[in-house]
């Protein structure tokens, strides 16, 4: 469902980067790949969100 959020145009590059966020925060833990995942498609996204 974050994925598909990720993808979808309409949603703006500032709502993408705070559910990314909120993600990371509540499964650091659980699933740290997809959340590495997730923050790599944010990058793909927009050339502003650069992970490192």
């Amino acid at each position: 469902a974050v994925t598909n959020l990720l993808n979808n145009e309409q949603i703006s590059d500032m709502d993408c980067l705070r559910l990314t966020m909120l993600y990371a925060l509540r499964y650091e833990k659980e699933s740290p790949v997809q959340v590495m995942q997730l923050v790599n498609k944010l990058a793909s996204r927009s050339a502003k969100y650069k992970p490192g």
